[in-house]
């Protein structure tokens, strides 16, 4: 059987309903065991419906807009070539790459040698600081080009981006409610 799309079907033989979920595994295979569909996991996101937060919001369509709201901060690698653009656009990048003081030389080295530094690794992120505090302490940076260098890691994710497969719909908001 294919769908719409002409991709394979599964079909649930007994109740005839287009998906059976497995409850330890959530997904789906085909008949010929080639291809596994991930269902989603609706105990999860009845869990979070009854937050508070989001279960006093007025309907389902602003229940999902916000789980689809990315509110949640975290912490992404800071790329590279990121910082040296950084550094041209503010006209730092020549006089740190001229310097031939230590803190500045430590830079250029590092800017080399990494392509990005991962913030939730605390030796990096330790790292990048004590770089980025040298260049303040021979004023070839001020603490505000360092915020912003160290701001680059900072975003933010929806709980959706965290905890569901793609977006959270209202039919999936309906669908959890009724598990």
């Amino acid at each position: 059987m294919r769908d719409k799309n002409g991709l394979p079907g599964i079909k649930n033989r007994i109740t005839g309903a287009k998906y059976s979920t497995m409850s330890d595994q959530q997904a789906a295979i085909d008949l010929n065991n080639k291809e596994i569909v991930k269902m989603p996991d609706y105990s999860v996101l009845k869990t979070k419906l009854a937050d508070p937060t989001i279960a006093i919001l007025a309907d389902d369509t602003a229940r999902s807009v916000e789980l689809n709201t990315p509110n949640i901060p975290v912490k992404k690698p800071i790329i590279v070539v990121e910082i040296e653009k950084y550094l041209a656009a503010t006209h730092k990048y020549i006089p740190i790459i001229d310097s031939a003081d230590t803190n500045a030389r430590e830079a250029v080295l590092a800017l080399q040698k990494f392509n990005s530094f991962d913030t939730e690794n605390p030796v990096y992120l330790a790292t990048l600081t004590s770089i980025l505090d040298g260049l303040v302490t021979i004023a070839l940076l001020n603490t505000a080009d360092k915020d912003y260098i160290l701001g680059m890691a900072d975003t933010a994710i929806s709980w959706a981006d965290n905890n569901w497969s793609g977006e959270v719909k209202d039919g999936d908001v309906q669908a959890a409610r009724m598990q």
